[in-house]
């Protein structure tokens, strides 16, 4: 570039200081001042090019110290972002070191003053363990006089042999009728449970599904310390109460706390928390949740859980759902999917679109190969699993 600009330079110079006359002989212009003036551009011009090429002490000076100001900057962005991390996992142990403390304090209370039977008439008189609500409208074909052979009879039945007298205490199954006078099956399934403490009968009229469900969680909300969503068509698997237990108790142990607990298909066989201990009212938050018509119920509430909406994500913070390796509940009714039998296992495949928003939540078999609960992180458990196949 320089060998350029003194060519360039040189030549323009010459062009100005001399001519070629006639005979090819070179000529000096009578105007020396204009060769000075063109000779000295073009010294400036070739000392200003190696001025740019050939940097000063001072301009590698300030590189060096451009280059350490930025090393500088992006270390201490590091040590900002692992600060931020530091206060979010720091708030988070402290969240659950305060849930550890209530939920202590609960046990306390619980061992000192134990639970009585309780009635579910009108409102629940005292909290219980489990609230198992099965929401039901009349089908084609509904006939009184084979009550127990119903869907909603066999559902009954399977929740009678397993509770009786020894969980009566505990767990409560409400049945809440969504048309009232015309349901025949519910009246008549009312009667032959009139004298049976562990279920009690409901009824509301409500013209949508939204409508029915939200009437029956604002009647239970916060009498229970967890709730279970389930329908009129799926009964409960054998030693499903105990495994019911088994699977709430090892999630609070492994978390301390969550957003949902999954043991079945679609909404069946979710948990929440209920609050009646003084801890999480993830039902009440459901009751609040603003109407919307573009989703079904069931999707509104499973988004909701699964922290897929800025409400849920809000609620819920760092709680997230759990799920039990098998489905815990079988579908009366004839079905072509196999995944809705008892003991299903709930992987990531079982079950197609029946999952409706649970996609994600899932038993992680890889993560977590001997246990029957995922995600497998715990607190004050040890992983472990329960052959439920010969339970």
């Amino acid at each position: 570039m320089i060998a350029r600009g003194f060519f360039l330079m040189t030549r323009t110079g010459c062009s100005i200081c001399a001519f070629q006359d006639s005979n090819g002989y070179i000529q000096m212009l009578p105007n020396k001042d204009a060769c000075i003036i063109a000779l000295a551009l073009g010294l400036l011009f070739i000392l200003a090019c190696i001025a740019y090429v050939v940097p000063s002490d001072d301009t590698n000076l300030w590189k060096d110290r451009h280059l350490e100001y930025q090393a500088l900057r992006h270390e201490t962005e590091g040590l900002e972002k692992a600060i931020a991390d530091a206060e979010t996992k720091e708030k988070v142990l402290l969240a659950k070191v305060e849930v550890l403390r209530k939920q202590l304090a609960f046990c306390k209370a619980t061992d000192e003053n134990h639970t009585s039977k309780v009635s579910l008439s009108d409102r629940i008189d005292d909290f219980l363990w489990l609230v198992i609500c099965i929401p039901t409208v009349p089908r084609p074909g509904d006939d009184a006089a084979k009550a127990s052979e119903s869907p909603l009879g066999r559902v009954l039945a399977s929740y009678a042999s397993q509770i009786g007298q020894a969980h009566m205490s505990h767990i409560h199954v409400v049945v809440h009728n969504g048309r009232p006078g015309r349901h025949a099956v519910f009246d008549r399934l009312r009667q032959l449970y009139a004298q049976a403490g562990w279920v009690s009968f409901k009824e509301a009229d409500e013209p949508t599904d939204s409508g029915r469900m939200l009437a029956l969680l604002r009647h239970v909300q916060g009498t229970s310390r967890f709730y279970l969503f389930t329908e009129d068509d799926f009964e409960l698997c054998s030693n499903g109460v105990t495994a019911l237990t088994y699977f709430i108790g090892r999630a609070m142990d492994y978390q301390g706390t969550f957003s949902a607990l999954r043991c079945g298909i679609g909404l069946n066989g979710i948990i929440l928390q209920n609050g009646a201990d003084g801890l999480m009212n993830d039902v009440k938050a459901i009751t609040l949740l603003p109407e919307n018509h573009t989703m079904s119920f069931n999707e509104l509430v499973l988004q909701f859980v699964t922290s897929s909406t800025p409400k849920g994500k809000n609620h819920f913070d760092w709680r997230e759902p759990m799920t039990f390796k098998y489905n815990l509940f079988h579908r009366v009714e004839s079905s072509a999917s196999p995944f809705r039998n008892c003991l299903t296992p709930l992987t990531s495949f079982t079950g197609g679109n029946f999952f409706s928003g649970l996609a994600d939540v899932y038993f992680d078999a890889t993560a977590c190969p001997t246990d029957d609960v995922s995600p497998c992180k715990f607190l004050s458990a040890k992983s472990t699993a329960v052959d439920w196949s010969n339970a």
